[in-house]
């Protein structure tokens, strides 16, 4: 196997120090190298197929400009059950990108892991992290803290003093939603939720209740039903809604694949959205506005909420040293995005 090339090899087909060779493949030392020594660099390093050590270099500067991203889920199988998160990890690349900082894909260790496992965190690759959807307690992030590395959560509130954590207005966008019901006569909601695991369950419940019972609607507890992406549980659930002898006259979804597979149930009923029942979703991916009809929902500003995260982790890795107190927490605002998925009672 062949050797890969060093620097001290660069340096010496283009007889230069070694200084030299790394301030010119660095496209550092303007003004004090001649321009014709940094072209003789550069050739050597090109015809040794020489690559920088990113891990040596990080160590030498103390930035490796690579931002982790550290997945809860997996954003790359199944996808059409996961368009806001691959929309999502989208605009962080592009975020990160745009700020000179390359991202880098880790797998969440799990919640069976120990601190060996985190071991990989900690290497010199990554200046600081993006974790999405961690849970509140999670470990990595202590972890991460006590070594004093950046650490965002996006997605969820992470119950750590020193946590950093990008997340969308859940309260406004429930709120939102029944008031808009509720303006079209709706009295008896439900609502399926999402998995117990994620910290917006239960204040989006919450919200929920708080919201309804503002108004003076009814809260049904056994109403509020767990969405498990199983067809045929799903069809189990609406024949007990629609059984009881009120049932519900509108449906809020956890997010909008939830609602469309509800359309598919309920179809296969006999029932229609909007005519029978409304339907409400939330996030606002694209197939969104591609159901029929389009579906009424909470629009979540996946641009914003990218920016945020990547500015703050970013900021974090560059004002280290200098003291300055940044903003650890940012609520990013939601829209109401009313279609024809919704309409008054009749």
């Amino acid at each position: 196997m062949n050797r890969r090339s060093t620097l001290a090899d660069v340096a010496r087909a283009a007889q230069v120090s070694k200084t030299t060779a790394s301030m010119a493949v660095n496209g550092k030392g303007d003004g004090k190298i001649p321009l014709v020594t940094r072209q003789r660099v550069m050739e050597a390093a090109n015809a040794l197929h020489f690559r920088p050590h990113a891990v040596a270099r990080a160590l030498v500067n103390r930035c490796a400009n690579v931002l982790g991203i550290v997945w809860t889920l997996d954003p790359f199988r199944r996808a059409a059950n996961h368009p806001f998160e691959q929309a999502l990890l989208s605009a962080i690349f592009y975020e990160a990108l745009e700020r000179g900082f390359n991202p880098m894909v880790y797998a969440y260790p799990g919640s069976s892991c120990s601190e060996i496992d985190f071991m990989r965190f900690v290497d010199g690759r990554s200046d600081a992290f993006l974790m999405l959807y961690p849970p509140v307690d999670c470990p990595l992030v202590r972890y991460l803290g006590d070594r004093d590395i950046p650490v965002v959560s996006l997605c969820s509130r992470v119950r750590d003093s020193r946590a950093r954590w990008v997340d969308s207005d859940h309260q406004a966008g429930i709120e939102a939603l029944v008031e808009h019901l509720a303006s079209l006569g709706h009295r008896r909601i439900a609502y399926f939720i999402g998995p117990d695991a994620e910290d917006a369950v239960h204040t989006r419940v919450q919200t929920f209740q708080q919201a309804l019972e503002s108004r003076g609607l009814p809260f049904h507890q056994n109403w509020v039903l767990p969405y498990t992406w199983q067809t045929d549980i799903t069809d189990q659930q609406i024949e007990t809604l629609m059984s009881d002898p009120e049932p519900p006259s509108a449906l809020l979804t956890w997010y909008d694949f939830a609602a469309e597979e509800i359309y598919r149930v309920l179809r296969g009923r006999g029932l229609c959205v909007p005519e029978d029942i409304s339907v409400v979703g939330f996030d606002d991916v694209h197939p969104a506005s591609t159901l029929e009809p389009p579906l009424t929902t909470v629009r979540q500003d996946v641009s914003f909420l990218a920016q945020s995260a990547v500015e703050m982790a970013i900021s974090a890795v560059t004002n280290k040293d200098d003291g300055e107190d940044l903003p650890r927490h940012r609520i990013c605002p939601v829209e109401l995005v009313v279609r024809r998925s919704t309409q008054y009672v009749v």
